[in-house]
């Protein structure tokens, strides 16, 4: 049977993606996740040490600095950091960022150092090999390297399930 129109070429998983996420109402989720997980490598090591991304609230993101000398400094950069945002999103979603003074958070109790520390155990290989099928179209970085986080979350408890 022939369909009638012009055929189109299909959508790439992660624009398809992105489009079922932003349609549950959970990118901004996704977003957030993106960013509190590599604030270190978006920002430097040095200005992660005295900063924490707090929340998100439609297209502005609070940041936490813990010394006025550093809230002052950090006005100079927000050009900067907003344009690292950009290239780890892979898009210009958001459009502002707010610096307020607070108190961090302990180091080892943040949620970025708690996001980077690594699962207690690998995933198998057969794992590993389903998550390069499931993320082989081009996808932004930040998306792919939280997609990774999770598929190998969920097929690694399947996984278990499945032995037990």
């Amino acid at each position: 049977m022939r369909l009638r129109g012009k055929s189109s070429p299909p959508a790439s998983a992660g624009s398809t993606l992105q489009r079922v996420l932003r349609e549950l109402g959970v990118d901004h989720i996704m977003k957030r996740h993106a960013i509190w997980s590599a604030w270190d490598q978006v920002v430097g090591d040095q200005v992660a040490a005295h900063t924490h991304p707090e929340f998100l609230s439609g297209q502005c993101l609070f940041v936490t600095v813990d010394q006025p000398t550093w809230l002052h400094h950090l006005g100079f950069l927000k050009g900067q950091i907003l344009e690292n945002i950009h290239q780890w999103l892979g898009s210009d979603e958001i459009g502002e960022i707010r610096f307020r003074l607070g108190t961090l958070p302990p180091r080892e109790e943040s949620p970025r150092t708690a996001a980077a520390k690594p699962h207690s155990t690998e995933p198998s290989p057969a794992v590993l090999q389903e998550i390069e099928s499931c993320l082989s179209s081009p996808l932004p970085a930040a998306l792919e390297t939280v997609l990774r986080r999770v598929l190998a979350k969920d097929l690694g408890r399947k996984e278990t399930d499945q032995h037990r």
